[in-house]
């Protein structure tokens, strides 16, 4: 199991030397990635809303973020999740592509299909059809990806005889998915590395969930096992150690190989404090 840690994003009195530091104090700590969720513009919403406050706030780009961190840092990184129907697919594959090139195999692209509407009308996309954008796009990804010249007409998307250069020296793309229901399993059994639920490890249909990923992926005429599942621990101020070492043991058991660490809206702001909660739990995970 690969342990990682949410960036500082919504804290945006961190300069970027201390969030250097952050990731450098993360590596020592013995994690294995750096994780970035999210959103293109911001958002004035209600109060009453479950994530008003970080969308409010804003997001830095995970990708230029991810290039200013991998030269200070051998982490991989992911995103979790990249909301992909707001942006070209293509410039999403040259991007990523780039990273690889640049840095190595260390990247993990998780994607999601998007929940805030105001988002996708400023950005011109149409948000009724997110979903049917995205599963498109991720064709356009996987058929570009080798390096080849390459055509594909679809709904949304047309490529005549098109490519990218270079050619990113990884077989496939590192894609993940991030969400639930049956049409995020098909894109995970499909195409993807794996899957990041957006639940906790006692939600009770979690298990129900990866059993019908597990299935689903055999129809596809691919192995489970070759399938990752990231978890995830919110480090909320109400829990304590223990509380996330309960958490931790129930994702083992549902065979997780990648967890996560996130401490935002959780009280955590301060690095400092995040930095020490994490490295007194890190030991007791990998004991």
């Amino acid at each position: 199991m690969q342990l990682g840690v949410w960036l500082p994003s919504t804290e945006f009195d961190v300069d970027p030397e201390r969030l250097v530091r952050f990731a450098e104090d993360m590596e020592r700590s013995g994690l294995s990635f750096l994780e970035a969720s999210d959103h293109v513009l911001t958002t004035r919403l209600p109060p009453e809303h479950r994530s008003a406050s970080m969308i409010a706030t804003g997001f830095h780009d995970p990708f230029l973020l991810f290039a200013f961190l991998a030269p200070r840092t051998t982490l991989s990184f992911a995103t979790s999740v990249l909301v992909l129907p707001q942006r070209p697919a293509a410039l999403v594959a040259k991007q990523l592509a780039e990273l690889v090139w640049l840095f190595g195999d260390r990247f993990r692209l998780g994607v999601g299909s998007g929940w805030n509407a105001r988002e996708f009308e400023a950005l011109g996309v149409d948000f009724a059809e997110r979903g049917a954008i995205l599963t498109e796009q991720v064709a356009v990804i996987e058929a570009l990806w080798p390096g080849d010249f390459t055509t594909l007409t679809g709904h949304h998307h047309r490529l005549d005889d098109v490519g990218i250069a270079p050619a990113p020296p990884r077989a496939r793309a590192p894609l993940w998915f991030g969400g639930h229901g049956r049409r995020v399993l098909d894109r995970v059994a499909q195409w993807g590395e794996g899957w990041m639920p957006l639940v906790g490890p006692d939600e009770p249909s979690l298990a129900e969930e990866i059993e019908s990923l597990r299935r689903l992926t055999v129809e596809a005429g691919r192995d489970p096992a070759d399938l990752g599942l990231e978890g995830r621990i919110a480090m909320l101020s109400t829990d304590t150690a223990d509380d996330w070492l309960r958490a931790a043991d129930g994702w083992q058991a549902l065979g997780v190989t990648h967890l996560s660490l996130t401490y935002q809206g959780g009280g955590f702001v301060d690095l400092d404090r995040a930095t020490e909660a994490i490295q007194t739990l890190v030991p007791r995970l990998t004991a």
